[in-house]
């Protein structure tokens, strides 16, 4: 691999718990793109709430489970990924 062609990632681990409920989830980081890649579960029921809880261009996709939609975010700091990770 090139030079050029390298990456340094940074990988943190947020740690999300709601009554008896708990998750691991990575927000990583790439040099020379902005932001952070974060993949937060939500439960279908409260999905259209969360919504309206993200900013401009934070929302990537979101994938459809059984009991709750993870929402693939790009997040501006890991202050907001704790922030969305309490909604």
């Amino acid at each position: 691999m090139a030079e050029k062609d390298r990456f340094i990632h940074s990988f943190y681990m947020l740690l999300i718990m709601k009554e008896s409920r708990w998750t691991v989830r990575p927000a990583i980081s790439k040099e020379k793109v902005k932001g952070y890649g974060f993949e937060v579960p939500v439960d279908t029921v409260l999905s259209e709430v969360f919504l309206k809880h993200l900013r401009k261009g934070e929302l990537e996709e979101i994938h459809d489970h059984a009991e709750n939609k993870h929402f693939h975010l790009t997040m501006d700091s890991l202050k907001r990924c704790v922030e969305l990770a309490g909604e």
